[in-house]
């Protein structure tokens, strides 16, 4: 295994979770408002030189890990205004020289100094650079030595000028796409010793501030191919020292992104990050330290590049990987006019930053469409987590296949070919002798901790051939199957509920729910005699890991508008019972239970300055963390007013828990609208269904199967990371 898989793990994970926009303003016009072009030069000395950045080198480079480049981006504005990236795999460059630099850039291109940016990857394995950190270097430099600078110097110039005409030759009508996602590979130098870092990381107690920010630039041509990337963090390019040239992890980072992407440029730029430093700095862990979250010394430990045996099954999960982040890069998008999914601006907010992944693809209409996409964490035979996730095919309104599961070990980056559920498939209806079968929707997993099962709990529904029998409906009811610690499925269970009250319909589809410490599972019905003004109830059901049985069932909640209110979802938090409900009046609701049993009164989701919030039949859910309570919600906003349901995009805020509103200020983008929402709403994706999972202390996921349902059912399923500014202390499971 080489050097450079060595460091791909780590250098590509400064790209993890990046969510792009897409500049849909210049498609619509139909000619991209913008031009652009990329070049490069290798700018690595040929001959012997010191290096710069560690005051303890006692000699000159001998040898070179990496190439070091010096990269130039150009872009131009309709208005033919010019601005220039130019990127240096140094760890700095002095005033002097920069503007050096700058004039010759004036002289031969017109380009004044305020349209030119100068960037360095602060790389500590690149040559001294004239005057710069000239105490620590350049002035204790013999005469041989100083000239020996000066000659590189000198090259570096004209190459530099060199690359900067390459790009402006280069421009050509472009598309620029943007975004910011975020990682956690900084740590704050001044505040953590680096050997307390494994530890003080794993239990979430890292001291002192640091920006986890990644924003990055993509660039591509008319056809979509990607022709450059500018991306940056904030810190220290110094997992690496010895003398062997290299461009550390920034260096990496961009040949993977162009190795991976022929024909583009990748560009790197440091972020603010004197104070921080990649720890820990020249390791790579093992697969049993990256499953316990810490790192072990000895043999498992790669030090400065230089690998131990490590098995292909490695080298794959790394490769895989840095595919991975490339393609979330490449393929993500959003409307010109709404803000990134980024790292939040309020210091105070819980919430880090949102960045979105597509797990399965179908936009193209080529594979299949799958939708219900929910997921549960649950522990494997070690105890480390596991995420399950249910899912079925949609091809119509309220038309599913068969149930099917898939699972993913490494936190939803990878997720394994889906596989059906044998007993949630279609079955003959008793007493029957046409093709009504009785199939299964609106599967919720959830695994139990004191029976240590998983529950799989969805609704009836009915079918007669390919189509949804709307008017043949039977009686409606929960049905649930279990997964023991074997991994094996039960057959089919019907929630049994013995009350008039529910003799047409009553469910817990979509719902979430709350597992009690006894074991017992706390929900809620929507239920009804009739199709209109259906109610909901507060339920617990005992459950032994094979059967879940109705114990309680408390008062009513009413609405008299149309269905009445529907897909309740449960959560638990500051020590009382929330629930969230879909109505048929422009509104959702939310009551409060100190049993989960006895609700109050439901109020109507509003601001926190009193205005109703605009939802049009659509469900939320809760997101939980141990020190908030948030809800992930659709409604009306500018750019959906002609989409379904505003089905898109989805919402999240925060709860203010002692007046029982949203608060205003603290509202994000889950996930975009992807279109126009005005003048062409059948071509943005429905995201209704959705999902929201506890998958770690760090973060938590909302899953949605994206369908257009005037368009072919087409749609992918999108999975958004919500990550945490401080470590969730709620349970897993």
């Amino acid at each position: 295994m080489n050097r450079r898989l060595c460091f791909a793990a780590l250098a590509f994970s400064l790209l993890t979770s990046t969510a792009l926009g897409h500049d849909s303003a210049a498609d619509a016009a139909g000619d991209s408002a913008w031009k652009a072009g990329a070049a490069k030069v290798a700018i690595t000395p040929e001959e012997p030189m010191w290096m710069a950045g560690y005051a303890a080198r006692t000699r000159p480079a001998d040898g070179k890990a990496t190439e070091l480049w010096a990269k130039a981006l150009v872009l131009e504005d309709a208005d033919g205004k010019r601005g220039l990236v130019l990127t240096l795999d140094l760890v700095g460059i002095d005033r002097t020289l920069a503007q050096a630099v700058c004039d010759a850039l004036k002289e031969q291109y017109g380009l004044q100094r305020k349209q030119i940016a100068i960037c360095t990857s602060h790389t500590h394995s690149g040559p001294v650079v004239s005057r710069n950190l000239g105490p620590l270097h350049y002035l204790l430099l013999d005469a041989l030595q100083r000239q020996a600078v000066d000659a590189w110097v000198a090259m570096f110039q004209k190459q530099v000028v060199a690359v900067v005409g390459e790009a402006i030759g280069k421009l050509a009508p472009s598309e620029l796409s943007w975004g910011s996602g975020t990682t956690k590979l900084a740590v704050n130098r001044r505040e953590n010793p680096a050997a307390t870092v494994p530890q003080w990381r794993t239990a979430g107690k890292l001291l002192g501030p640091s920006d986890y920010d990644v924003p990055v630039l993509a660039v591509r041509d008319t056809d979509g191919n990607l022709i450059a990337v500018l991306f940056g963090y904030a810190c220290h390019a110094t997992t690496l020292s010895g003398y062997q040239w290299s461009g550390d992890y920034p260096g990496y980072a961009q040949m993977d992104l162009e190795e991976a992407h022929p024909g583009c440029v990748a560009l790197f730029f440091a972020g603010c990050g004197a104070d921080q430093n990649p720890l820990p700095r020249g390791t790579v862990p093992s697969r049993r330290v990256l499953a316990e979250g810490g790192y072990e010394g000895g043999g498992a430990m790669v030090y400065y590049g230089l690998p131990t045996v490590w098995s292909p099954e490695i080298e794959n999960d790394i490769v895989g990987e840095v595919h991975r982040q490339v393609e979330l890069v490449s393929n993500q998008g959003t409307t010109a006019n709404e803000p990134p999914i980024a790292s939040s601006s309020k210091e105070s907010s819980l919430i880090a930053s949102i960045s979105k992944e597509t797990l399965w693809r179908n936009r193209d209409g080529q594979s299949q469409t799958w939708f219900h996409p929910r997921v549960c964490m649950m522990p494997d035979a070690n105890g480390q987590p596991v995420a399950l996730m249910t899912l079925q095919q949609i091809g119509g309104s309220d038309y599913f296949g068969q149930v099917h599961w898939s699972k993913s070990t490494d936190l939803g980056k990878t997720w394994s070919d889906p596989e059906p559920i044998a007993a949630l498939g279609r079955d003959p209806v008793p007493g029957r002798e046409d093709d009504l079968k009785a199939a299964v929707c609106d599967v919720v997993p959830q695994y139990d901790p004191v029976t240590k099962s998983l529950l799989a709990m969805g609704h009836v529904v009915f079918y007669k051939g390919d189509y949804f029998a709307r008017k043949e409906q039977l009686s409606r009811y929960p049905v649930y199957v279990t997964r023991d610690q074997d991994g094996v499925w039960s057959e089919r269970k019907i929630l049994q509920w013995d009350d008039p009250r529910g003799s047409n319909i009553y469910s817990n589809g979509c719902g979430q729910r709350v597992v009690l410490p006894d074991g017992d599972v706390l929900m809620s019905f929507t239920f009804g005699p009739g199709e209109t003004n259906r109610m909901v109830s507060g339920v617990r059901a005992a459950f032994d890991g094979e059967l879940l049985k109705v114990k309680d069932v408390g008062p009513a909640l009413h609405n008299d508008k149309g269905r009445g209110l529907l897909e309740p979802s449960v959560a638990e938090f500051g020590g009382k019972f929330w629930i969230t409900l879909r109505a048929e009046d422009n509104r959702g609701y939310v009551s409060v239970s100190d049993d989960g049993l006895n609700y109050e009164e439901k109020r109507a989701w509003a601001w926190d300055d009193g205005t109703p919030i605009d939802m049009s039949t659509t469900q939320q859910h809760w997101l939980t963390h141990s020190d908030g309570l948030f809800l992930v919600y659709t409604r009306q906003d500018e750019s959906n007013k002609n989409v379904i349901r505003w089905r898109s995009p989805l919402w999240v805020a925060q709860v203010d828990t002692d007046n029982r509103c949203l608060i205003k200020s603290s509202e994000q983008l889950v996930l975009p609208l992807v279109g126009d929402g005005i003048e062409e709403p059948n071509q943005v994706a429905l995201m209704g269904n959705f999902h929201v999972t506890h998958a770690s202390p760090e973060e938590s996921w909302v899953t949605v199967g994206e369908w257009m349902p005037r368009d072919g059912y087409r749609g992918d399923v999108l999975l958004a990371r919500i990550r945490w500014s401080k470590p969730n202390r709620s349970p897993l499971w």
